[in-house]
């Protein structure tokens, strides 16, 4: 009977070291909930970012858009969007070379988008890339051609060009196309982001002798 004793207590000792190591090092013991795989305790942020550099750009505040464009752009690299939104915001705060790139990106995903077509000419435009520029903004308009901004657009670096008739050519088209839209301001062009209306197009002024072209640079499109 001690015998049995002891070697009942000998067992119960080696049972329980077992249980002990397969409780803590293989699971075994876990329950089939608490075995599953968690949830990410991270959501994709990216859209999140993307929306707060979008309110921020949309309220002119670019410093603070360039900064969540670039959180955006770390998480999901493969928004054309946020890399056009991204460049009009470097461009209307002067960098013009970093716009550059953030517009080619956006191309390299988005090929086809006469928008960031247009944006890249403007930059190169700002640049004084001229016909670099005007091969751009001439690429918008192939994919686009009822593209009132990049017409106009042309024809300020025709203007630069010294090719006034080509130049006040283009602008009376821009004023055409203007003309034959139902309504002003933003509504009015596709695609064409926070473009005012009223500045997209630019006005003619005639200088005498000369018959050089002044106007107003009516800026980049998203």
């Amino acid at each position: 009977m001690l015998a049995w004793a002891l070697w009942l207590s000998f067992a119960l000792v080696r049972w329980v070291r077992w249980a002990w190591q397969a409780y803590g090092t293989t699971g075994l013991w876990l329950s089939t909930a608490g075995s599953r795989p968690l949830p990410s305790a991270q959501p994709d942020l990216a859209p999140a970012q993307f929306n707060a550099g979008l309110v921020a750009f949309q309220l002119g505040r670019d410093v603070e858009a360039v900064a969540a464009f670039d959180r955006a752009l770390a998480l999901d690299a493969g928004t054309a969007d946020a890399h056009n939104k991204r460049g009009i915001a470097l461009h209307r705060l002067g960098r013009a070379e970093e716009a550059l790139a953030a517009f080619d990106a956006a191309i390299a995903l988005q090929p086809r988008s006469a928008e960031a077509w247009n944006n890249r000419g403007n930059a190169l435009h700002h640049l004084r890339r001229l016909p670099e520029a005007l091969e751009a903004i001439e690429a918008s308009l192939r994919l686009r051609p009822d593209f009132p901004e990049a017409t106009s657009n042309r024809g300020m670096v025709l203007q630069d060009l010294c090719r006034f008739d080509e130049a006040e050519a283009a602008y009376t088209t821009a004023i055409s196309m203007r003309a034959h839209m139902s309504c002003r301001g933003p509504a009015c062009i596709e695609n064409a982001g926070q473009v005012d209306g009223d500045h997209a197009i630019p006005v003619l002024e005639r200088i005498v002798p000369g018959r050089r072209i002044r106007s107003a640079d009516p800026g980049i499109v998203d």
